[in-house]
């Protein structure tokens, strides 16, 4: 299966999308969502989507 990438903007995006449904993004499809983001913007998104998880 071909990896698609998808913008850290695009990701902020689907956690709020979730987070305003009140629903939380497991661990488990955060990983799933973060391996689709690029190289170069994995690290921050990471550490972005490990941020507001814990908050």
């Amino acid at each position: 299966m071909p990896m698609v990438e998808i913008s850290v903007e695009a990701y902020s995006a689907l956690v709020d999308e979730c987070r305003s449904s009140g629903k939380e993004i497991t661990e488990a499809a955060s990983d799933i969502i973060l391996a689709c983001i690029s190289t170069e913007a994995r690290w921050k998104a990471r550490l972005a989507c490990i941020d507001m998880i814990e908050k």
